[in-house]
């Protein structure tokens, strides 16, 4: 069962952050999302999820 990963995300604070960019969205919302779905990066070497 796939919970709300993204319940926690302060989507308000998001908007009004100057320096939540790109690297932010993907640190804060794909990283989970991926780790959720059992995404696993085949070279480490590339490996954005720790």
């Amino acid at each position: 069962m796939m919970t709300n990963i993204l319940s926690d995300v302060d989507f308000k604070t998001m908007k009004n952050d100057p320096n939540f960019k790109e690297d932010s969205v993907r640190e804060v919302m794909i990283v989970p999302l991926l780790k959720q779905l059992g995404y696993q990066q085949e070279n480490k070497d590339q490996m954005l999820i720790p």
